[in-house]
């Protein structure tokens, strides 16, 4: 395991703002860095012909599962925004991964859905993704991993009260 920065983060303990937990301040570098990292993974996955960023392959999988989905839809299931799913969309077009189709009775609304080399693309990521990260928990008792996800559902409730001020 790499060894942990110590660059100062908001929330570490200092003589100003008080004492604070260390545990809670190490979840704060722990969080800075799990972003830190999904940032590099975009990146590289960018930059790279062989790899998906994580937001397109949640994308993918929306898309897997439900066989199509409006535009409304995969904002809402990936919780990306609008803009953000429109660029994808148009991407993943080019790169011939999906199609769109007009809704037969409301000619406003598109319907998204895998092609053919959009599914096997999908299962292949999707595979990787699975195997990457039940390889790196073997061992871990579901108790533990029940907990890292009541940890991180209450972290994201902190960034987005955050994020609404």
């Amino acid at each position: 395991m790499p060894a942990k920065p110590r660059a100062a983060v908001v929330g570490e303990s200092y003589p100003e703002s008080g004492a604070q937990r260390h545990e809670v301040a190490e979840l704060q570098r722990a969080v800075y860095t799990l972003m830190a990292a999904q940032r590099r993974l975009n990146w590289r996955a960018k930059r790279s012909g062989g790899s998906i960023a994580p937001d397109r392959l949640r994308v993918l999988m929306v898309l897997e599962v439900e066989g199509e989905a409006t535009h409304s839809q995969l904002v809402r299931e990936t919780e990306l925004t609008p803009a953000g799913i429109s660029v994808m969309v148009d991407e993943l077009e080019t790169e011939a991964l999906v199609r769109r189709r007009r809704d037969g009775a409301d000619g406003r609304v598109w319907w998204i859905s895998l092609t053919e080399d959009g599914r096997v693309l999908t299962a292949r990521h999707r595979k990787a993704w699975v195997d990457t990260f039940a390889a790196a928990f073997t061992g871990t008792t579901d108790t533990d991993l029940e907990t890292a996800v009541e940890v991180i559902d209450r972290v994201t409730e902190i960034l987005e009260s955050i994020a609404k001020d």
